[in-house]
């Protein structure tokens, strides 16, 4: 029993291929059901299926125009390809869903809080503090020239801070961070 070598497999696909397609030939212009499913690597079935979504064109009893419907078959298996990539509109929503349940998730694990709990916060803060700056005179001296004195330099330092925490309350509204701000009053 005689094997076959690659160079004799090879030998009989060319053969069948200028069998099936000569060099000199012109593709028909038409063909039947079977031989355009074939072209198309399709089955029969999904051939008909392709005709009634529109996508492919049959012309007459079992007949089809050959270099019509293979453009045709190529735009649609590309139009699907790029359909596969685009987001759709219910990826959209999926994708907005699970940011919404992110930042719910982090709120509840106390990692974000909303603008207006940080800047209620940063108010209380800041009251208390510019308060307990104002009562440090008395409790450091009773001799009322040192308190004058004290007093001026707790007058100047908590206007600075009164400015300084209108930019940050400012920044933090904008949506930058309240670092931004520090940084023009450094370079200010």
């Amino acid at each position: 029993m005689a094997t076959k070598t690659p160079k004799d497999a090879k030998a009989k696909k060319i053969a069948c291929a200028k069998r099936a397609a000569p060099a000199n030939s012109k593709l028909p212009e038409m063909v039947g059901s079977g031989e355009m499913a074939k072209f198309l690597d399709i089955t029969p079935r999904r051939l008909g299926q392709l005709v009634s979504e529109g996508v492919l064109r049959k012309e007459g009893r079992g007949k089809f125009p050959l270099t019509f419907n293979v453009k045709a078959f190529i735009d649609f298996k590309v139009q699907g390809e790029v359909s596969k990539l685009a987001p759709n509109s219910a990826d959209k929503l999926a994708q907005r869903r699970e940011q919404a349940l992110v930042r719910k998730m982090a709120r509840e694990d106390r990692e974000l809080i909303t603008i207006d709990e940080a800047m209620e916060a940063l108010e209380d803060v800041t009251g208390e503090f510019l308060t307990s700056m104002s009562t440090l005179p008395a409790q450091i001296t009773r001799d009322l020239d040192e308190r004058r004195r004290i007093e001026k330099i707790c007058d100047g330092e908590r206007s600075r801070l009164v400015g300084s925490f209108l930019k940050t309350t400012k920044a933090l509204q904008q949506g930058s961070g309240a670092s931004e701000a520090k940084s023009e009053d450094d370079a200010g």
